[in-house]
Order: C-alpha cells, then structure tokens, then sequence
C-alpha cells in the first residue's frame, strides 16, 4: 500500500499550484500596468512643438515660439522647455559648443494651466541642416517629474525637472 498516493494525484496538484502561480504573478502585473497607467495620465496629456510663429524681436526677426498643451484639467509645475537638435551635425548637449549657458534656448514656466500656452524661445539658427525639436521637462499634478523627448517618447525621472537639466535657482519661472 503507497501511503503517499498516487502519481496522478500528484500531478493534478502540482498543477494547481502552478496555475495558482501563475494567476498571481499575471494579477500583479496587471495591477502594476493599471497603476503605472494612472500615474501616467496626465504627463500623457502634456506635449510641445516648436511654433514657428512669433512676434517680431528688436532686431525685426520673429522669435519661434514653443506652443505647449497641457490636454489635462489639472496645472503642470515647473515646466522647462529645451531646444534639442534632432538632425544636422550639431551634438544634442549643442549649448557648450556655441558658448551658450544652460538657461539659454530654454523657455520656463511655473505654472502651466490647461489648454494650450506660447512661449517664445532664443533660437540658434539652422544652418548646416541641422533641424530643432522640443525636449519637455516637467512636474505632474502629483509631484512626479517626466520628461518628453523631441520624438515625443515620455520617461519619468526621480529628481526635479531644473535638476535634470543641472540648473539651479534663481530660475525666471
């Protein structure tokens, strides 16, 4: 007599402890995907596109403006628009070459309402074919800080959209 059953017993076990398993580990990540979801709703709601339309500058030339669109019904924080090359034979960390600061070709707001916003921004011309895109930094409704590429891709970083960047205050915000 097997006082420890049998062998169909034992498989039909061991699989409904794997299906257990399994349905735990699908369950946490489902809720992982839904929460990462919810706090990404209204970064996916924030874009920016450099506006070639502007009011004309002292020298007669039109300053491009950076159109942002916040799609949320909440305010965005501490918003920093970057010019950041997308194409040409210019590097993307392009400010130290030109013998630009780090403020330069940034546009800054503290606040960003919804709907869409203008701010003008220096532009360092585009000679040599190189072509300029809009890189946004900012702090969501709930004190998380992302940021989206020129192409438009948005990752979350850990620490304060001016720090990313390595600016400190004073910031014109």
């Amino acid at each position: 007599m097997d006082r420890w059953g049998d062998y169909p017993t034992w498989l039909a076990a061991v699989g409904t402890i794997g299906a257990v398993f399994a349905a735990v580990i699908i369950a946490g990540r489902d809720a992982r995907d839904r929460r990462r979801e919810r706090e990404q709703q209204q970064a996916d709601q924030v874009t920016a596109w450099l506006d070639q339309v502007g009011g004309p500058t002292t020298a007669g030339l039109r300053m491009p403006v950076v159109a942002i669109v916040n799609g949320s019904q909440q305010l965005a924080y501490r918003v920093i628009a970057s010019l950041v090359p997308v194409r040409g034979a210019i590097r993307q960390d392009f400010r130290p070459v030109v013998g630009a600061g780090p403020w330069e070709f940034r546009a800054f707001k503290g606040e960003l309402p919804p709907g869409r916003t203008n701010l003008e921004i220096e532009y360092p011309g585009g000679g040599m074919h190189i072509r300029f895109a809009i890189e946004l930094a900012f702090r969501d409704a709930a004190g998380r800080s992302w940021v989206r590429s020129a192409e438009g891709k948005l990752r979350r970083i850990r620490v304060e959209p001016a720090e990313h960047y390595g600016l400190h205050e004073p910031i014109n915000w």
